[in-house]
């Protein structure tokens, strides 16, 4: 399964752009490829769109209860999305 990772591409268009964007995913499945390691191969759902430290982010949860913040644009950090 390739990795997708949103690029800045997408800065170019406005605000509203990037927000459809974002939300065209809640609800998918993801598989986020920390640098840290937590969770790692750790299936989790999207939840919604938030915006954390100014830039628009997803909130996954995680089948263990836990949940995360994960970038969207701009992120070091490599994801995979089922399909």
């Amino acid at each position: 399964m390739p990795t997708r990772n949103v690029t800045d591409f997408y800065r170019n268009d406005n605000s509203a752009t990037l927000r459809n964007v974002a939300e065209h995913d809640v609800g998918q499945r993801i598989r986020v490829s920390r640098r840290d390691g937590w969770n790692a191969g750790v299936w989790a759902t999207i939840a919604m769109v938030i915006a954390s430290r100014n830039r628009l982010c997803w909130l996954v949860e995680y089948g263990n209860g836990s949940t995360d913040v994960v970038p969207i644009f701009g992120n070091p950090d490599h994801f995979d999305l089922a399909q």
